[in-house]
């Protein structure tokens, strides 16, 4: 089968731009597709890592590279807007804001659409400028705002809608960025009183030293569970500029068994970070899977776990599920050298296993269009039977089975050769 040596990448943050620029520097043609008006995503709204690096100039060397490299056409404020064909053989559109429509014949896809941080209605979040989100604070500390420099209270509640109903899974990042907040608060003013309240805390890795260095510092670590959650008892105001009320927060100590009462300059919320909007569309023209909480599922957690069940199409960053920053470097040089062992080859070659359709026999019923999980057969329009791409099959049987004509064979799992076996074990028994 012919091969087009050329890919496209969704999605400009820093998964993206590191596959693209992967990709770009063996020489493939790459098209990077980003929905925003300039490449970077999410990260730009961190303030630092909690290894104290700056993720903007992170971010600006990257686009950089991209920008530099002859290889990668950057597509800013767009979309894409059709979507066909299969491995080696895709042909998409790419929509931008401005009307323009560019179509592009390529041969593999990356995904690499990210995540976002959800704001439920929550421990007060959206009544008052005093209860915020952790990117939130990660712009007040960009912006220097004046509480921070000052000696108020200041309380996390990790978990703040996860590991429950609505999203069972651990978002990951949320407690080495709050660990990490926590420990510029204090050592910006060790006087200043700093409370932690979380259901765990997951500083994975080489991370757990941040997690002591915080409780050496004397940040105050509370556990709660569903059944005990911290109460909100006042949402706190801000008056002509100056502190004004605070936000109260009562919790039950684990340890004392008694009901405290806190006042809090500033209350920060670790909310679940969730898919991005367009993960469902976006999902339903690739024909790729999604989980329930919206990430984006690969086609093997151990064996393939940049692939998509659907070939030629790979998963990478925070599309997958909510990963740090060098997990997502980390899976899109895994996704782009899935990739280029594809447009690295002079043509496609098709599996063996792949059903064939003998049009003598077809009535053009529609049962096989209709079942194919993979949405591979259609009817061609002239002669008016199905037809199977080789290369799109994925020789699952399950055409051959429902097809009421027998019009379908899968090859190397013939009739004739079941029945062979059949009869050669029968045989060998007896």
């Amino acid at each position: 089968m012919p091969l087009t040596h050329t890919a496209i990448v969704i999605g400009g943050g820093v998964a993206g731009m590191t596959a693209a620029a992967a990709l770009g520097d063996m020489g493939h043609e790459v098209h990077l597709v980003e929905r925003e008006a300039a490449l970077g995503g999410r990260v730009l709204e961190l303030d630092q890592t909690i290894k104290g690096s700056s993720p903007a100039d992170f971010v600006a060397g990257l686009e950089q590279r991209v920008v530099d490299n002859p290889n990668v056409k950057i597509h800013l404020a767009a979309t894409l807007e059709d979507f066909h064909g299969f491995i080696g053989n895709f042909s998409s559109v790419i929509a931008t804001a401005d009307g323009k429509r560019t179509p592009i014949d390529h041969g593999v896809v990356i995904v690499a659409t990210g995540s976002q941080e959800a704001r439920p209605e929550l421990y007060g979040l959206g009544q008052s400028d005093k209860i915020v989100t952790g990117l939130d604070l990660e712009h007040l500390f960009s912006a220097g705002d004046e509480r921070l420099a000052g000696s108020g209270a200041v309380g996390f509640i990790l978990c703040a809608g996860s590991l429950e109903d609505g999203a069972l899974y651990c978002s990951r990042t949320c407690c080495q960025q709050s660990v990490k907040n926590a420990i510029r608060l204090k050592e910006a003013n060790p006087e200043r009183p700093v409370y932690v309240w979380f259901k765990e805390v997951r500083t994975f890795g080489l991370l757990e030293e941040y997690y002591t260095r915080a409780r050496e510092l004397g940040v105050i670590f509370t556990r709660y569970d569903n059944d005990s959650k911290p109460e909100i008892v006042s949402v706190g105001t801000a008056a002509n500029g100056k502190p004004g009320t605070p936000v109260r927060v009562a919790y039950i100590d684990p340890y004392l068994q008694r009901r405290l009462e806190v006042p809090l300059e500033l209350l920060v919320l670790a909310t679940p970070t969730v898919a991005n909007d367009g993960a469902s569309e976006l999902s339903k023209m690739l024909k790729v899977p999604i989980q329930g909480d919206g990430f984006f599922l690969e086609a093997h957690v151990k064996l393939r776990p940049v692939d998509f069940s659907s070939e030629g199409i790979f998963l990478c960053g925070g599309a997958h599920y909510p990963k740090s920053i060098d997990e997502s470097i980390s899976q899109a040089f895994a996704a782009a050298g899935r990739a280029a062992a594809i447009l690295a080859k002079p043509a496609l070659k098709a599996g063996g296993v792949v059903a064939e359709v003998d049009q003598d026999k077809c009535a053009a019923c529609l049962t096989c269009v209709r079942i194919c999980p993979y949405e591979v057969p259609t009817i061609d329009p002239v002669v008016k039977k199905a037809v199977i791409e080789a290369a799109a099959c994925q020789g699952c049987g399950v055409c051959v089975s429902e097809c009421p004509a027998k019009a379908i064979v899968l090859h190397h799992y013939t009739d004739a050769q079941i029945f062979a076996k059949e009869e050669a074990l029968t045989m060998e028994v007896s």
